[in-house]
């Protein structure tokens, strides 16, 4: 399904588990008030209920289901990661608003999440971006995305 509005964090978590843990955006808005008990203003969500959630809400989304966002610094050698043992990347990129066809002159965040086709390990890569249709694959995430040689 494509997305809607700017619950990008929504598809991204459900994204990263393939339906194996589904969320809503009912449950991060929940897991926003509780990180912001009494806020007038919400800092982790859109006041305006389109979602934009924050990396707090996915944090604890994660912990939830008992996995953990772990930071990578990208001054550090990728290669030093133990691909076997990540589920995935969920990254915030720069993305252009749309209305319609039309591209606006303003850039916001968009959540995505690069992960395995498949569970097994020795499967490729994939894009999965709730703004098109359909993953993109990537292959070899060690030199493609992570610029490993």
């Amino acid at each position: 399904m494509l997305q809607s509005l700017q619950f990008c964090a929504v598809h991204a978590l459900n994204n990263l588990f393939q339906g194996k843990e589904i969320f809503s955006k009912d449950q991060l808005n929940q897991i926003s008030k509780e990180l912001a008990p009494d806020a007038w203003w919400n800092p982790h969500r859109s006041p305006l209920g389109f979602g934009n959630y924050d990396i707090n809400v996915i944090q604890v989304a994660l912990h939830q289901r008992k996995y953990a966002a772990i930071w990578y610094d990208r001054r550090k050698d990728p290669c030093c990661l133990e691909l076997s043992k990540i589920l995935g990347f969920i990254l915030n990129i720069p993305s252009r608003w749309n209305i319609g066809p039309i591209s606006l002159p303003i850039t916001g965040k968009h959540w995505v999440v690069v992960r395995r086709r498949e569970d097994d390990p020795s499967s490729p890569f994939v894009l999965l971006d709730s703004k098109v249709p359909a993953p993109t694959d990537i292959g070899d995430v060690s030199r493609c995305f992570l610029r490993c040689t």
